[in-house]
């Protein structure tokens, strides 16, 4: 047999309901709100990194060694 919550029967039960609705809203509002701010982080890492990658292509003629791709691929693995 079912039960429900005691607040859930007699004349109150509606004023229940839209409060329990307006919760959900608002904690869909504030994952939204995590979604969009992780996002952002990580387009700004993803233009950090790129740009950390640009620099350092530009000296490795000069050291004539692979080690800045060693290092940018550990970061990226690190990262995921």
């Amino acid at each position: 047999m079912v039960s429900f919550e005691t607040c859930m029967i007699g004349p109150s039960s509606q004023e229940h309901v839209l409060k329990l609705h307006e919760s959900e809203i608002h904690f869909l509002e504030h994952i939204k709100s995590c979604v969009t701010a992780r996002a952002n982080a990580d387009k700004e890492y993803s233009k950090t990194i790129s740009s950390i990658a640009a620099r350092a292509q530009r000296f490795e003629p000069v050291f004539k060694t692979p080690i800045i791709e060693v290092c940018i691929y550990s970061i990226y693995i690190n990262h995921q």
